[in-house]
């Protein structure tokens, strides 16, 4: 049982602590796009439609409560609430 959850384990910290995760996410989408398009038509359901998903997830939804992200935005809204901003 622990091969299957170990890939996820080490990719969560990752997937997490990440900065600027949309912009990141928005870039590899287009790469995946691209890679459908112009390089491996044919491989659309078997690979490219999974990290479309995935992708789409994180552009839309940004990386969650527990990442870098989320920690910048909140010391700015705690420091623009004591500047009285």
């Amino acid at each position: 049982m622990l091969c299957f959850t170990d890939p996820l384990l080490v990719s969560l910290p990752a997937a997490d602590s990440a900065l600027a995760t949309r912009f990141a996410a928005a870039g590899l989408l287009a790469l995946t796009m691209l890679l459908q398009i112009y390089v491996a038509p044919a491989m659309w359901w078997p690979l490219h439609v999974y990290w479309v998903s995935i992708l789409l997830v994180l552009v839309l939804l940004g990386p969650g409560a527990i990442s870098i992200d989320a920690l910048i935005r909140t010391i700015y809204r705690r420091d623009r609430h004591l500047a009285g901003g």
